[in-house]
């Protein structure tokens, strides 16, 4: 995939996949709202801040975002 190819499908997503570590030390994944990106480094996405996940991501940063395209069977993840 070309990068103009990943920043139409990062553009287009409405949703993407939120990855992290739980309180467990286990792989946790949340569905969040993509709001806006300026190219592919910067994403702002919208969830609940009162919900758990985003405690278990203030407490270990390792995080990745997955944007799809289900009907193409493509994604990108960073």
């Amino acid at each position: 995939m070309k990068t103009d190819e990943i920043m139409q499908l990062v553009n287009k997503s409405l949703f993407a996949d939120l990855g992290f570590i739980d309180s467990d030390g286990m792989p946790a994944i949340r569905r969040v709202f993509c709001t806006w990106h300026k190219g592919l480094g910067t994403h702002l996405i919208s969830t609940n801040t009162s919900s758990m996940h985003i405690q278990n991501i203030l407490r270990c940063s390792n995080t990745c975002l997955y944007f799809e395209n289900s009907e193409r069977f493509e994604g990108v993840c960073f």
